[in-house]
């Protein structure tokens, strides 16, 4: 198996009022195709800060001090903001902690998840119709063991209970 993600010797520095903050130091992991890799830690210990910073989308104050990461060969500092859009969210994602604070309370699921199908398509060029958005969307929820997709996809993200997998 070849190497999907790779950091090595990553440190990353916040800039504040009272000088520069070391959040990362020294960080290096590998995770190979087909990998599953879960990062735990207390609270406040970088997790986040480190997998916003593989998304380059960390913090705005944010400097990397040495290192690299590089995605399926790619080092992805180099980057620029078309290539980003092609893998961000496509090839690489994040699940952030708190999904109600990510889902807007005013639109249905379906909406939001096909919202995500069309900027997608547009960064790709590749055009999708609402049909085939909503049927994507309810294929996606469906992968992630989401009951009764189609259900789902009308409903408000208020309507969801936390442990939606075991029955919404």
């Amino acid at each position: 198996m070849s190497d999907l993600l790779e950091i090595r010797d990553f440190t990353l520095d916040i800039d504040t009022f009272d000088g520069p903050v070391h959040v990362l130091k020294n960080i290096n992991l590998t995770v190979k195709r087909g990998e599953t890799l879960g990062i735990v830690g207390e609270s406040g210990s970088g997790k986040t800060v480190l997998v916003r910073s593989i998304l380059g989308i960390g913090p705005k104050r944010s400097r990397t001090i040495s290192g690299s990461i590089a995605f399926d060969g790619t080092d992805l500092s180099t980057l620029s903001d078309v290539e980003w859009k092609k893998i961000r969210g496509v090839r690489i994602s994040m699940i952030f902690q708190d999904p109600m604070t990510y889902l807007n309370p005013l639109f249905t699921i379906g909406q939001q998840i096909g919202d995500v199908i069309a900027a997608h398509g547009r960064a790709t060029g590749t055009p999708t119709r609402q049909k085939a958005r909503r049927a994507r969307s309810e294929e996606l929820l469906d992968q992630v063991g989401i009951p009764d997709p189609s259900r789902v996809c009308d409903q408000y993200p208020h309507q969801l209970s936390g442990g939606c997998a075991r029955g919404c």
